[in-house]
């Protein structure tokens, strides 16, 4: 499960840069040519790639933080693992 979790995270972040290029090869379109360089546009996506993998990171560490908590619970308790399977 946290195989796919991670691959979930990775699909995400691939599919919000795809579309940040575009909005990005849009907008070149209607500004002119003189005030945004390509240069520009690729440190605006690399940035916003880097932000968006940060977070899912981030998401990604508390989901297993939460898993392991809950896992280290049913051990300590194993009624909490009978209700959780019932529910």
């Amino acid at each position: 499960m946290t195989h796919n979790k991670h691959q979930e995270v990775i699909q995400t972040t691939s599919l919000f840069s795809c579309q940040i290029k575009k909005v990005i090869k849009e907008i070149t379109f209607l500004l002119p040519v003189k005030l945004i360089s390509m240069k520009t546009i690729q440190k605006t996506i690399s940035a916003t790639q880097e932000i968006q993998l940060q977070s899912a990171l981030r998401r990604f560490d508390k989901y297993i933080f939460a898993t392991q908590t809950i896992s280290h619970l049913e051990d300590e308790h194993p009624h909490l693992k009978k209700q959780r399977e019932i529910n």
